[in-house]
C-alpha cells in the first residue's frame, strides 16, 4: 500500500519509533544551521510544527524528545526547516 492511516496519539507514535528525537521549535536550544548536523544520528526523527500560529497541541511533548532544537530566532515555514533537517542530516551521512 502507498498509504496507510493508523489512529493513535502523538506520544503512542513517537513511543514505536526508533532514533534520536528532535523537537524543532522556536523555544528551543538555538543551534546554528550550519552546526545542525553535529546533533543528528543515524537513525533521527525530526518532529516539525506546521501551524501558523501557536504551539503543538500535544501537552508535554518536550518530555516525549532527546533534543529541543531551534534554529532560527523567528518563525520558518515548516518545508525550510524540514529543508534544513533534512540537509543536516545528509552532511552528517556523507
Amino acid at each position: 500500500p502507498l498509504l496507510v492511516l493508523e489512529y493513535k496519539s502523538l506520544k503512542e507514535l513517537i513511543d514505536e519509533l526508533k532514533g534520536k528525537k528532535i523537537l524543532f521549535t522556536r523555544k528551543g536550544r538555538r543551534v546554528e544551521i550550519k552546526k545542525l548536523h553535529e546533533i543528528m544520528e543515524e537513525d533521527v526523527i525530526c518532529i516539525i510544527g506546521g501551524f501558523p500560529s501557536g504551539y503543538f497541541l500535544t501537552k508535554g511533548i518536550e518530555n516525549m524528545v532527546d533534543d529541543i532544537i531551534s534554529i532560527y530566532d523567528g518563525m520558518l515555514p515548516a518545508w525550510t526547516v524540514a529543508m534544513e533537517a533534512i540537509a543536516a542530516y545528509e552532511r552528517f551521512k556523507f
